[in-house]
């Protein structure tokens, strides 16, 4: 019995540290794991610092961004769900945009607000609407940092940012 027990608490507890395979997407988010800075350059108002840090955590099951925008700090978190990576960002505009992969290439992974998701009505609310991480290779020192913000008044902001390797 005392064998039984053993081996049914190993099995248990080994499928627990074998979770699903992560998705595509998020190994390839993986690629810009560390510290990075730059200059963002918003259409809508002057240039400003920004540095972004990507860790892997909670086992390697998550990547938690955490981004400062001239003295704005904000966290986003991508995890993958059923295969699919997702992105909640926490804003500095007081909300929290949920985003899923609405695009991908071999360098670049874009992302769209699920408005329905993240409780977000387009045209009265202001929030992060789209997001791209472009250039992003193996190894590379820089990749492209880029976002557009919807605002109430139906207009567009969109920032943008060369993002270089700093640790």
């Amino acid at each position: 019995m005392k064998n039984f027990i053993a081996l049914t608490l190993f099995l248990v507890l080994s499928n627990l540290s074998y979770g699903e395979q992560p998705s595509n997407e998020f190994l390839q988010m993986q690629k810009i794991l560390g510290k990075w800075e730059g200059t963002l350059i918003r259409s809508a108002e002057n240039d400003i610092p920004i540095t972004l840090e990507y860790k892997l955590i909670s086992n390697g099951s998550a990547i938690v961004e955490h981004s400062n925008e001239d003295g704005v700090e904000m966290m986003t978190t991508f995890v993958d769900d059923k295969g699919k990576l997702f992105a909640t960002h926490y804003c500095g505009l007081g909300n929290q945009p949920r985003m899923s992969v609405s695009g991908k290439t071999k360098s670049s992974i874009s992302f769209t607000t699920n408005l329905e998701k993240s409780g977000l009505v387009a045209f009265e609310d202001q929030f992060v609407n789209t997001w791209n991480f472009g250039d992003m290779e193996t190894g590379t020192e820089t990749f492209t940092y880029t976002y557009t913000v919807s605002n109430p008044d139906k207009t567009t902001d969109t920032n943008q940012a060369v993002m270089r390797r700093v640790n």
